[in-house]
């Protein structure tokens, strides 16, 4: 692709203005160009008009913010309500979505990610780009003192396909006998020199739930009463069902659930972040709650979220961020990590006492669910379920 080079005359008259959900068919081009995950229209426009917490909202919400340079759109950043609770009152959040920047337009990067910042909302989460995430600095935003959200540990499920996409990385011919053979050293290395996800703890029964079904409900109720000191975005069924739509562009994510008498004790859901490009296949723990802290119950959880992985034939199970409150056991147990682009998570309060109040880690237990909305160069597109998996329906008591 050549890439168009603006000159002095365009960076002058370069202007920022707000965005309308009219623009889709300007931003879906600008995204296409890039790289960028495209969703039809109707997908996109859930963002907004699907969104429990917009279709209440007593202002004007903007979709976001766009850049032009002589009618030609170049920058967007997309602008999302979500509802956090934080001490048993709700706090408003503005989510960033959707960035994308002409390379050539990079010096706007500040000026577009600014009236995000400035709009005032509880709390503001910015875009996870790294040319974003420099600007967002710039604009007063900082990093939660929860989790490091530059390094993501990870699990390999599929030795034999994992070792195929590493030898190809290096230029070397990878056909089956010497994936087989690679991935039968990495399968052997990592079980003398890393700590094995222990058994899980008794009394949990695991099952693929089906849909955000009322059990869920019941799950975040309880969980909010238990830690009411935690700020978290709301995790209901139907801000959930929300949310994975607008992540998964469609999709279903995988709904995992660790059962104690019927009724949810923890779950984790997991979604496609594949690498086109490479030909890596992931699954990504898009969230993970649980009533328990012992890691017993994280254990449970994650032997069965690799297992699904190693059916499915996905290379690896990745946790968006390190030192996450109530996973750091994942980190002993992961044998892989990588470093990620940029930091992943930044934040800035509209609130003064919401900003003074979260300066305490104890405040904090984020997830992927609590960050920037949605992928950016991802393939959100997976295979079909295994019809082996034991299901309900979510509608645990």
């Amino acid at each position: 692709m050549v890439e168009l080079i603006p000159d002095k005359a365009s960076l002058e008259r370069a202007a920022i203005r707000e965005a309308s959900l009219g623009d889709y068919q300007l931003i879906a081009a600008l995204e296409r160009k890039h790289g960028h995950q495209t969703r039809d229209r109707d997908a996109w426009l859930s963002r907004w008009l699907d969104n429990p917490l917009y279709r209440t909202m007593p202002r004007h919400w903007p979709a976001g913010w766009v850049l032009e340079d002589g009618g030609r759109l170049v920058g967007w950043c997309g602008n999302v309500p979500v509802e956090y609770t934080f001490r048993g009152r709700p706090v408003i959040a503005a989510k960033a979505c959707g960035w994308c920047l002409e390379p050539g337009y990079r010096r706007f990067a500040g000026a577009l990610v600014q009236p995000f910042f400035e709009q005032g909302a509880d709390l503001m989460i910015g875009p996870d780009d790294t040319t974003a995430a420099l600007a967002a600095g710039k604009s007063g935003a900082g990093r939660p003192p929860a989790g490091s959200w530059d390094t993501a540990p990870f699990f390999v499920a599929d030795y034999a396909g994992f070792a195929g996409v590493a030898l190809r990385a290096k230029g070397l011919p990878a056909p089956g006998p010497v994936r087989a053979l690679a991935g039968a050293g990495l399968w052997a290395k990592d079980r003398l020199g890393a700590e094995a996800v222990p058994a899980g703890a008794p009394g949990l029964s695991m099952v693929e739930a089906s849909r955000f079904g009322p059990g869920f409900d019941q799950f975040w109720d309880r969980w909010t009463r238990r830690y009411t000191g935690k700020l978290a975005a709301v995790r209901t069924g139907a801000m959930l069902e929300w949310r994975f739509q607008c992540l998964t562009g469609g999709t279903a994510p995988r709904r995992l659930a660790a059962l104690r008498g019927g009724a949810i004790a923890a779950y984790a859901i997991l979604h496609r972040h594949d690498d086109p490009a490479s030909g890596l296949t992931r699954y990504r723990i898009a969230d993970y709650r649980s009533l328990d802290p012992d890691p017993a119950v994280l254990a449970a959880v994650l032997r069965e979220a690799i297992g699904l992985c190693g059916q499915e034939g996905v290379h690896v199970l990745e946790s968006p961020a390190a030192r996450l409150p109530g996973m750091e056991a994942l980190d002993r147990w992961a044998p892989y990590r990588r470093r990620l682009a940029a930091w992943n998570f930044l934040y800035k309060c509209g609130d003064p006492r919401l900003a003074e109040a979260l300066r305490d880690p104890a405040a904090w237990s984020p997830t992927a669910y609590d960050g920037p909305l949605g992928p950016g160069r991802v393939s959100p597109c997976g295979p079909a379920r295994s019809s082996t998996r034991r299901e309900f329906s979510g509608a645990a008591a």
